[in-house]
């Protein structure tokens, strides 16, 4: 499982990484590793903040995400994944490594943000949560696959929210993305892959058999409402898909 959290700095994420990874290894079996930007510039560059050596945080982010996702553990993505480009970067990743994604939305006004830097000693400059405010691309707003399982908005004690946050991420820990249920990887935004994969395959049925496109339409649409609640291997997408036109068209394989 690799968990994303996006928000601007100062909105929190880190004290809930680290709840988060407590709580779920409690769970037998569970190793959570904590893939923390900040922690990267400390350790690896001796640096707080230095607009110069992002590229070098991010490429070194990325390959310990794929690494600990690699070696079978858990991972949080404690960044600030304020692109929608970079939650794809990482939706990529583990879809490569065949494990689920889930996007934590952290919600914060800007002042409540340069206020808790200012707190901190402005480890970040404030023009940059400035910056990095106006430029966010809130998770959801244009892809489905983008939509974020949790928001946090601060109503509640952070170590509250973080413990029921863990709560419903323990469902995913023994998970792999082949045996989720389509309406699971609908929530997690995997339909639109779904939808592509029955398109394409409607393409080489029309050809294959020369049934009436619209008909075939109706009943693409049909195969993926009905199956909502279906344990679904993707693997068995296009046998399953093909055995519903048949049956019914009335055709029979040989």
């Amino acid at each position: 499982m690799l968990v994303i959290f996006s928000g601007i700095p100062a909105s929190g994420k880190s004290t809930f990484a680290n709840e988060i990874k407590k709580q779920l290894e409690k769970h037998r079996g569970v190793v959570v590793e904590i893939v923390d930007s900040d922690e990267i510039r400390r350790k690896v560059y001796n640096i707080e903040f230095d607009p110069s050596m992002e590229l070098f945080i991010k490429d070194q982010s990325l390959y310990r995400i794929d690494k600990y996702l690699k070696q079978g553990y858990h991972v949080i993505s404690d960044d600030l994944n304020y692109y929608q480009s970079m939650r794809h970067e990482l939706k990529e990743i583990a879809r490569e490594n065949r494990t689920v994604f889930l996007i934590i939305y952290f919600e914060i006004t800007l002042e409540e943000a340069l206020k808790r830097n200012e707190e901190r000693g402005l480890p970040i400059p404030q023009n940059v949560i400035e910056k990095i405010y106006e430029k966010f691309d809130k998770p959801g707003q244009k892809y489905k696959w983008d939509n974020y399982f949790y928001k946090v908005t601060g109503a509640n004690p952070p170590k509250e929210e973080a413990i029921k946050l863990a709560e419903k991420l323990r469902p995913y820990l023994y998970k792999k993305l082949e045996i989720l249920s389509i309406r699971e990887q609908a929530e997690l935004g995997l339909a639109e892959e779904i939808d592509k994969i029955t398109r394409d395959l409607v393409s080489g049925y029309i050809e294959l058999h020369g049934e009436n496109p619209k008909e075939i339409s109706k009943f693409r649409k049909e195969f993926l409402k009905h199956s909502l609640e279906e344990s679904y291997n993707l693997k068995a997408i296009k046998e399953k898909f093909y055995k519903f036109l048949d049956e019914k068209f009335g055709k029979i394989k040989l």
